[in-house]
């Protein structure tokens, strides 16, 4: 079984057990993963989010951007260009004006330059993810974009990976271009 191969099966298998469980726990899962993130030095010594508005089957990431809006952070969410994932600016309300993208994913306005990482001092970004493992790898979809995104910027931001436990594992088959994140947060366990 080729790299490709062996990561499209474990998508498929993953996908399965997340649709498993039933709306009611992962909304309450998701409650519990945004309460370690709020709580987290670097969430609270942030000045610039990049977050991602929530599939379906990922961690629910609206409770951690509303609360970076009342301590008046300020949040980006990524549009997907070509290989490469961009931040733009949201603000309060920025639900009326997220746009549905090729991949299915509600995306930010283009309206406005992407935001300058280079202008902040303390960003968090939060990383979805179809799996982790507990040596902080990532398995996303297949399309690069955060191993690409984290490639350029991994010394600029810390990255928490978000996912149920069921999505945490040992181990993940990995190609070189894979990035890893700085630490991995589920519903039962923070990997630092």
């Amino acid at each position: 079984m080729s790299m490709n191969e062996e990561k499209d099966s474990l998508r498929k298998k993953i996908h399965i057990h997340v649709r498993e469980i039933p709306l009611s726990l992962r909304n309450s899962y998701s409650k519990e993963v945004c309460a370690t993130i709020v709580n987290h030095t670097k969430f609270i010594n942030s000045d610039l989010l990049l977050a991602y508005y929530p599939l379906k089957s990922e961690i629910d990431t609206v409770e951690i951007i509303n609360k970076a809006f009342s301590l008046h952070k300020r949040v980006a969410l990524p549009v997907i260009k070509g290989v490469n994932v961009s931040f733009y600016e949201i603000e309060k309300g920025y639900t009326q004006n997220l746009i549905e993208s090729s991949f299915h994913t509600l995306e930010p306005s283009t309206n406005k330059k992407p935001i300058a990482i280079e202008e902040f001092k303390e960003i968090l970004l939060l990383v979805p993810g179809v799996a982790f493992s507990i040596d902080k790898e990532r398995l996303g979809r297949g399309k690069r974009f955060y191993d690409n995104f984290l490639h350029t910027h991994h010394k600029d931001v810390f990255s928490i990976g978000l996912c149920y436990d069921i999505q945490l594992l040992e181990t993940l088959p990995t190609d070189p271009w894979d990035e890893c994140v700085d630490s991995v947060v589920t519903e039962k366990r923070f990997i630092e």
